[in-house]
This record gives structure tokens, sequence and C-alpha cells, in this order.
């Protein structure tokens, strides 16, 4: 009987959801002005992999201007995902159905555009690449290329583009950085690629350069430069 009991409360303990708080500034391109801050709350499931992610965007005054919520609930790549500014008074969501993907945004409250985009295996939208990252981390680590269909919500569409390892890392080298780049010949002359740095020990998100999945006050596209650690933001 004290037996049976140990081994179920081991199984509780092992299976019980890890939560983690991850934290970002995020920088102009030439990474010395900061734009603004992210603080994410993340669910881990038992293997790992994000489950629920839960995110809150600070100006600089550490007033939220935005929040976003991501759920994995059957795609491991793909999940339900709610993305609020309250700057520009706007929504994006993503809502997976099947096979199929619904994209909507919304300004003021009313739907402006929606959009029902068929996915495969390959298909990998917003917070869900991290998971993407993780699960052929080897793979991607060892030099292979790997090809995803990526949806980009603010577009209502996807695009097939290419994760591969920047450059081999020197002999004991403590991070390694990832390539992310559209995969049209012809579309790469309009599209930057996406470089992510990851701890090579423990597989944490160091550093992301790239195309922000926010917009600026003026609803401009930004190049930033976020950079993650576990210190909690502070005002200047």
């Amino acid at each position: 009987m004290k037996l049976t009991f140990l081994l179920v409360l081991i199984f509780s303990m092992n299976s019980r959801a890890q939560v983690n708080k991850l934290y970002g500034q995020a920088y102009d391109q030439t990474g010395k002005n900061l734009l603004y801050h992210e603080i994410h709350q993340v669910t881990l499931d038992v293997n790992g992999y994000n489950q629920l992610v839960e995110t809150k965007y600070l100006d600089l005054n550490l007033k939220e201007f935005a929040n976003m919520k991501s759920e994995f609930k059957s795609n491991l790549f793909v999940p339900d995902s709610e993305l609020n500014d309250n700057r520009l008074k706007r929504k994006e969501t993503l809502i997976l159905q099947g096979d199929q993907a619904r994209i909507a945004i919304f300004i003021e409250g009313n739907k402006k555009e929606e959009k029902v985009v068929g996915t495969d295996s390959s298909f990998v939208a917003g917070q869900g690449f991290n998971n993407f990252i993780l699960k052929y981390f080897d793979d991607l680590a060892s030099g292979q290329n790997k090809k995803v269909s990526f949806v980009v919500i603010p577009l209502l569409d996807f695009f097939k583009f290419q994760a591969a390892r920047k450059k081999a890392p020197e002999e004991n080298s403590a991070t390694v950085e990832f390539k992310i780049q559209i995969a049209s010949v012809f579309l790469k002359a309009f599209a930057d690629p996406i470089y992510v740095q990851y701890d090579r020990k423990n597989r944490g998100l160091l550093e992301f350069r790239g195309l922000s999945n926010l917009s600026t006050a003026k609803d401009e596209k930004q190049q930033v430069v976020i950079r993650y650690s576990q210190n909690p933001p502070t005002a200047l």
C-alpha cells in the first residue's frame, strides 16, 4: 500500500507542468537603443516543450502596452494564439481547427480581415518556433537544414523558410546560432533572415535578431535585437 502511494506520488510530481519566467530586452537593430521589455511566463509539458506561453510587452516605464497568449492544444508547432496591441487597438488571432488555421485581424474590436489556411506537419506559427528548434536541436546543431512553412499572421499567409546552423561553433563554444531564411530566391531580396542564439547545454534561448512581431506605435515594421535572461526588467 505504501509502495503504491509512493509510486503515485512520484508519477504525479514528474508529470506536473513546470512554469518558468523569461525576460527579454528588445533593442533597435544596432543593439544599442532599448525599445521595450518582454516578460514571458512559460508552462512546459513533461517533455520540456512549451505548452502555454503568456507574454507581456512593457514600455520603458514598465507600463504594459501589449500582450500575447499562445496555447499548444493539439499541435507542438502551431499554437492557438492571440496578440493584443493596446496602442493600435489591434488584435491578431490564430485558431487551429483540425488541419486548418483560421487567422483573423481585428481593429477596435471589429474584424478587419480573416483567412483560413490549410496546414500540414511542416507548419510553424508564432511561439511554436521555439518548440521546432528544440525538437530538431541536435539535427540543426550538427549542420542539417530543415524546411518549414511559417505562418505570418499579419499577412494572413504562410511562406516557406529554411532553418540551418549559421556556422559551425568553435570547439567548446557555449552557444550555437541558427539562421532562418525565406526559401524563395526571389523573396530573399525582400525579407531579411532571422537569427536565434541558444545555449548549447541547456538549450535556452539567448538572443533573437530579426523582424519583431510588434509594430511601432506608428504601425511600422521594426527590426530588433532581443536579449533574454532570468533578470526582471527595471525602469530607466
